[in-house]
């Protein structure tokens, strides 16, 4: 049980970049439907062409 405990201390630090990481993502795909030009300037260059 004490092995639960560090490795949740150990992931608190890794949710907060693992949050960052789905919450561009999400937010390029959203805007990327609504408005390409402004995501897909670099980060979807697929959506562009």
């Amino acid at each position: 049980m004490k092995r639960t405990r560090g490795s949740e201390t150990s992931q608190y630090p890794e949710e907060e970049k693992s949050i960052e990481i789905p919450s561009v993502a999400a937010s390029e795909r959203g805007k990327a439907q609504t408005d390409p030009n402004t995501k897909a300037k670099g980060i979807d260059p697929i959506g562009r062409i």
